[in-house]
């Protein structure tokens, strides 16, 4: 019986992943979105939203 429960824990965790990694990947989509077509006139937020971060990552 502690078996079939595992089972089903592992499954919700696995869709619980698989829906995290879904919402992150469609939550940068819309910010790059939004952050190109909103700010792509203003030449110097842009710098600050992609050049500067991108220094400190390397």
């Amino acid at each position: 019986m502690e078996e079939g429960v595992i089972f089903h824990w592992n499954v919700f965790r696995s869709i619980l992943s698989i829906f995290q990694w879904w919402a992150f990947n469609v939550t940068v989509i819309i910010v790059n979105k939004w952050i190109f077509q909103v700010l792509f006139p203003f030449f110097s937020l842009l710098l600050l939203f992609y050049l500067i971060p991108s220094q400190f990552s390397k």
